[in-house]
């Protein structure tokens, strides 16, 4: 295809193949027209000035055969037209030459900035066209990614309920955690706040034990005062016919000696000393009413003094272990209130110990309870975290994706755009093709008509060759008549030498050449090739 605007020229060899470089307008296409119009009519009125008074002269001579018996006169006469009839030839030919040189010149100019402009836009048609296939490639890939959209949309939109679900469940999850983690921290506290209270309790406890030490030295003090008047009756008792005690008095005596440590042993011997204290001192009572019948019947003079002596004493010491089992009793009922007392303390000690011991473990447990649900709450933090990051590398994605399927659209519009000029552009080819067409047909119509014209004038010149010839032998037989007709002779034969010496001049139409041939055949044959017309 060959485009003639001046700097678009447009070259392709493929009758299907065409380059979109730019729209012409119509300005560029009224030109190329014109152009063509303009060297149609000037081919057109080359032709018609060459046929016109050539073509009526040649079929003048085709159709009339010079006779033999011709008068000299005629002969001049008609040797006069072929003269004429030559220089119009010639001066035709000359007018043809000039139109074939000025064509020849169009056709170069064209040829050779058709070659300068196919061997630029060659390259620029591979650009194109590598071009065009990057953008369709590109096309399919954007289709491809565009039919791929709403499924990334979905799955984002899937994604993004999913993990809002998730994230409300876990909001929720957290909450039930943190308010069984605040009760616990609640509980705990009350329970601090008892162990606290239960630590208060081993000071009472030791100022109990204090207070009841202080009573057991009371109790020992009183025990020795016991033993001091122990002494005392078992001395009496010797001064007595040493009478023998009753076995529970020395039973006492060593239950008091072999006493434990132990406060739960005190308290059982001090109850069973009590016991044996009040027997005793019932059996004292005996001892002393049994002695009195005795002092009674069996003494008499000095005897009585002393026994009533004796029972002043005995008296008193009644008095006394009157008044000291009323303290024993005392001593007893405060020792059963002080071991109830102790049962009690020991019993919420017990049971103090034992839910110290409980909360400790629950405490631990708590404690580990709680790390388990610091760590997950850690977890679940890194968790909450990484679905944050994830939604918003999702929405970048997605805003990715509407920039990409803007450029799309924008691209999508200048491929339209493309299509549509590609079309112009294609029935630009097609024109063009056609004009072309057109050209080389008038081209070939023309050398045609140029290569019958070198026949004719062959022709030409071969029937004036004759003519001379004739001319010649003719006058050669006859004698001339006076010396007008000498010097009319003379001139004629100047001016038939003349003309053969103008018509045996001959020149190559091309105005590089421009060579003089004195005949037709050799200026044919250098025609063709100078021209190139043999293909």
């Amino acid at each position: 295809m060959v485009k003639m605007n001046g700097d678009r020229p447009v070259i392709s060899n493929e009758e299907e193949s065409f380059v979109v470089l730019e729209r012409y307008s119509a300005d560029d296409s009224s030109q190329r027209e014109s152009l063509i119009c303009s060297l149609t009519s000037q081919t057109m009125s080359h032709q018609n000035g060459i046929g016109d008074p050539a073509s009526s002269s040649i079929l003048s001579v085709n159709n009339s055969e010079i006779p033999l018996n011709m008068t000299y006169e005629e002969i001049q006469v008609r040797l006069q037209d072929l003269i004429k009839e030559n220089e119009n030839l010639k001066v035709a030919v000359q007018q043809h030459n000039l139109a074939s040189k000025q064509q020849l010149q169009t056709l170069k100019m064209w040829q050779d900035e058709m070659l300068k402009v196919h061997q630029t836009h060659k390259a620029e048609f591979e650009e194109t066209k590598a071009y065009i296939r990057k953008l369709t490639l590109e096309n399919k890939e954007l289709k491809q990614t565009l039919s791929e959209k709403p499924k990334i949309d979905s799955e984002a939109e899937e994604l993004n309920s999913k993990i809002k679900t998730a994230l409300m469940a876990e909001n929720e999850d957290l909450k039930r955690k943190v308010q069984s983690l605040s009760d616990l921290l609640a509980a705990a506290q009350q329970r601090e706040i008892k162990l606290s209270q239960l630590h208060l309790l081993p000071a009472e406890l030791s100022s109990l034990v204090s207070s009841l030490s202080k009573q057991l030295e009371n109790a020992e003090r009183a025990r020795r005062q016991l033993g001091i008047d122990n002494e005392r009756l078992m001395a009496q008792q010797t001064r007595m016919h040493q009478q023998p005690l009753p076995p529970s008095v020395a039973v006492l005596g060593d239950e008091i000696d072999n006493k434990t440590i132990q406060p739960m042993e005190q308290i059982k011997r001090y109850t069973e000393w009590l016991q044996h204290m009040v027997k005793f001192e019932e059996e004292f009572a005996r001892f002393g009413t049994s002695l009195e019948s005795f002092v009674d019947v069996n003494t008499g003079g000095d005897a009585v003094l002393e026994v009533k002596e004796l029972r002043k004493l005995l008296l008193q010491e009644q008095k006394l272990s009157l008044s000291r089992k009323e303290t024993v009793g005392e001593i007893r009922q405060y020792f059963q209130r002080l071991l109830s007392d102790y049962q009690v303390l020991h019993q919420d000690w017990e049971w103090l110990k034992q839910e110290h011991q409980a909360k400790e473990s629950v405490s631990s447990a708590n404690e580990t309870e709680h790390k388990k649900v610091a760590e997950q709450l850690d977890r679940l933090t890194a968790q909450l975290m990484e679905k944050t990051e994830e939604v918003s590398r999702n929405q970048e994605l997605i805003k990715k994706l509407k920039e990409d399927l803007a450029k799309l659209q924008t691209d999508k519009e200048e491929i339209e755009v493309l299509t549509a000029q590609a079309s112009i552009y294609k029935a630009d080819f097609e024109a063009e093709r056609k004009s072309r067409e057109e050209l080389v047909s008038e081209k070939n119509r023309i050398e045609e008509e140029h290569r019958l014209l070198i026949t004719r004038n062959k022709q030409l010149i071969t029937q004036l060759e004759a003519m001379h010839e004739n001319t010649a032998g003719s006058a050669n037989r006859q004698q001339p008549p006076t010396r007008s007709s000498s010097s009319s002779s003379s001139q004629d034969a100047s001016r038939q030498g003349s003309a053969e010496r103008a018509i045996a001049k001959f020149i190559c139409p091309n105005p590089e050449c421009q060579r003089e041939f004195a005949t037709i055949q050799p200026l044919e044959q250098h025609v063709i090739s100078c021209l190139k017309l043999d293909d």
